[in-house]
């Protein structure tokens, strides 16, 4: 083997190795201080580079269920499927002003099933249209109406539900009573839920009188048991509390009231007074006027009281415009 060495123009060193075989030339690094001007860079090959990411590719997005009709209170919970890739995102948006705009959103799972709750508009009266999104592509219209309803549960009183409002003497037994949760349409415009102790036998006629203070709009400001106000009819009067149940007697009388019965119930105290020689609560003093009619009033010809006469209550106007009670029956 024979090696000639040779300096090039650019000061690199060039070894020449002849072997049998034809001279393959090798470059060498140039001497320390030397500078190749004029050559090329000789650069190590990169690896290849990763591929560029891709969006999910989605070719449908459907919806199990494209009508609600439900309580205001209630928020539909729709359930899909996506077809395309797993793990993408759902967005659910609502028609708002001739724009559809995000109210939620939710990730596919890997089998592309998705489940999204739609709580806007939650406890308003209305309907909306709704339409799921996962990239670019949109489900079939989704409508949704939130209903003004009653929806009533009624179980049986305990002695624990009673505890300021019943005691041994009382006219009825608590026994004889049920604790009714219903909703009810708000001084907000919204619906809320609220309580009432009644007794048994009037249970139909009490949710009907309340789905007929929703279907009309009626607001009532609270609606709690009296034990919230620990049997204190003043200060549940006070708080413009809509109650029911509570043994004691007729308002500076002698005799036992007919919310002792469970049978009658006090709605809206403020904007409908008692003022029988005294206006209670004190607050209802700027509801007397009749004529001035303002929200949560009871008047005559109104349409809560037109039903109810017409469905076996008896209203108590012009000195106790708060108090209904079903006639006959204590």
């Amino acid at each position: 083997m024979l090696a000639a060495l040779a300096v090039g123009s650019a000061g690199l060193v060039v070894v020449a190795l002849q072997t049998a075989s034809p001279t393959v030339p090798v470059v060498a690094p140039a001497p320390s201080g030397s500078v190749a001007s004029g050559v090329p860079a000789m650069i190590a090959p990169s690896s290849p580079s990763a591929s560029a990411s891709t969006s999910p590719v989605v070719s449908a997005v459907t919806a199990s269920t494209l009508e609600f009709a439900q309580d205001a209170l209630q928020d539909p919970v729709v359930t899909g499927r996506v077809t395309g890739d797993p793990g993408v995102r759902v967005a659910a948006e609502v028609l708002q002003g001739g724009s559809w705009v995000e109210e939620a959103a939710t990730v596919t799972g890997p089998d592309g099933a998705f489940s999204i709750t739609l709580s806007f508009g939650h406890a308003e009266v209305r309907t909306d249209a709704w339409r799921l999104v996962a990239e670019g592509v949109a489900s079939p219209q989704i409508t949704v109406r939130r209903l003004g309803v009653a929806s009533a549960t009624v179980r049986p009183v305990t002695r624990a539900d009673v505890t300021y409002s019943w005691r041994e003497g009382c006219p009825v037994h608590y026994s004889t009573l049920r604790l009714l949760d219903i909703n009810h349409y708000g001084f907000d415009g919204k619906m809320h839920r609220g309580q009432l102790v009644v007794q048994a036998k009037v249970v139909d006629r009490v949710v009907a009188l309340l789905q007929h203070t929703i279907d009309n709009r009626f607001p009532i400001r609270t609606m709690r048991t009296i034990e919230a106000f620990k049997g204190s009819d003043d200060a549940s009067a006070a708080a413009d509390n809509t109650s029911a149940f509570n043994c004691r007697l007729t308002t500076g009388g002698t005799r036992w009231s007919d919310h002792a019965f469970g049978v009658a119930i006090d709605i809206n105290p403020v904007e409908n007074p008692y003022i029988d020689g005294q206006i209670l609560p004190p607050a209802g003093r700027d509801y007397l006027d009749r004529t001035n009619l303002r929200p949560g009033m009871l008047t005559e010809g109104s349409p809560v009281i037109v039903f109810a006469r017409a469905n076996g209550w008896d209203w108590l106007s012009p000195h106790d415009y708060q108090h209904l009670e079903v006639i006959g029956a204590r």
